[in-house]
């Protein structure tokens, strides 16, 4: 019963930034699908922010 508890509380905190990461992917998909530069725009923009929220984890000391 404790494995299984365990493995939900694991899914738990996997589940939020597999959602993000998935919304952001077709955010991405869709400018490109507008047009190509809009596309690479988006996806810079995307990459940024990724880049923001990962340093900004890693100095509060991270998950």
């Amino acid at each position: 019963m404790k494995k299984r508890l365990k493995i939900v509380r694991f899914l738990q905190l996997l589940s939020e930034d597999f959602l993000i990461c998935l919304g952001l992917f077709f955010i991405i998909k869709a400018s490109f699908m507008l047009h190509e530069i809009a596309g690479y725009y988006v996806m810079g923009i995307v990459l940024c922010f990724i880049g923001y929220l990962i340093a900004r984890r890693s100095a509060k000391g991270g998950k």
